[in-house]
């Protein structure tokens, strides 16, 4: 008896991680990823541990073979968390799981020769509550949402922002796709993308860079399709937080996404010409001067042209 109890308060342990994780991930902190897996390898392990003694005692009785409906449970849950961490991204993986628990709960009930491969569980009330809980509220969100509102409701980052870390700027047209598939075109969306953008631009001017950065980020996960966003966002980062490699290469592949969509404004080239050059780009440098030269010839680029062009202009 006391066993039983032991594995029930490992399965409501493992829940608790779980749904703590997810909680705690939300709100921007790293750890909630590493507490919501422990959560998940607690409540497997409690699972796969009072089935197969589930087992044992069936086969003790009886020589046909059974499973017990806690792995079917255990299982169902495993898969949605394991989309909950991009380490299953295919389609159709919440209908699998809602395949898995149908058929264990229905299954037996419309056909009744199944019940003896069929181990039901046991579970006290607390137990039983806690996990339906999660597990029909995860199943209702996982079909209800598309991908982009799916990750904006579990996750600290933007949908945009997740795409672009996927793929590397050399794909980025890989991403654009990905990422204009799950747009929301509502006129709704698109004020109030206007309206994080004017904040982010308030906030940019009273030194709240951090939080500025996060506005630019949820205007243009409302509307990837506006390219002084993203020109904003990139200078933001080139020229407001701590520069080094990543920031100088993320800056550059914001200033490649708002030429992307308008090619003619030399500004744009000139800032992705500064951001290159710290990655020591020269190539690529020298041909945004040559670009910018086209547009602008007014602008200076002398000190760029000298470090990375010492030959002249290609």
């Amino acid at each position: 008896m006391r066993k039983g109890k032991k594995r029930a308060g490992g399965i409501l342990l493992g829940l608790f991680c779980f749904v703590a994780g997810m909680l705690i991930r939300k709100s921007g902190i790293n750890a909630g990823s590493l507490i919501m897996i422990s959560g998940i390898i607690i409540l497997v392990f409690y699972s796969a541990v009072s089935g197969l003694l589930q087992l044992k005692k069936h086969l003790k009785h009886d020589s046909v073979f059974a499973i017990p409906m806690v792995w079917i449970y255990a299982l169902s849950l495993a898969l949605l968390a394991l989309k909950q961490q991009y380490w299953i991204v295919s389609e159709g993986v919440e209908w699998i799981s809602l395949a898995l628990v149908t058929v264990a709960l229905l299954l037996p009930r419309l056909i009744p020769t199944l019940n003896k491969h069929i181990i039901p569980t046991h579970w006290r009330r607390p137990v039983s509550t806690a996990f339906w809980f999660v597990c029909i509220t995860l199943l209702v969100l996982s079909l209800s949402l598309n991908d982009r509102d799916f990750h904006n409701f579990f996750r600290a980052s933007t949908y945009e922002q997740m795409i672009r870390n996927r793929y590397p700027e050399r794909k980025k047209e890989k991403a654009a796709e990905q990422i204009a598939k799950m747009a929301d075109r509502s006129e709704k969306a698109r004020i109030r993308a206007e309206l994080f953008l004017d904040e982010a631009r308030k906030l940019k001017a009273k030194g709240d860079i951090n939080t500025a950065l996060k506005k630019y980020n949820l205007s243009i996960d409302l509307n990837p399709f506006n390219a002084q966003a993203y020109f904003e966002r990139g200078h933001l980062k080139l020229h407001k937080l701590e520069i080094n490699n990543e920031t100088a290469a993320s800056a550059a592949y914001d200033f490649t996404l708002a030429i992307s969509i308008n090619d003619s404004v030399a500004q744009w080239y000139f800032e992705r010409a500064v951001a290159l050059s710290y990655l020591d780009v020269k190539f690529r440098v020298c041909e945004d001067l040559n670009t910018i030269k086209r547009l602008a010839p007014e602008i200076d680029t002398e000190f760029l042209r000298k470090k990375n062009c010492p030959s002249g202009l290609p």
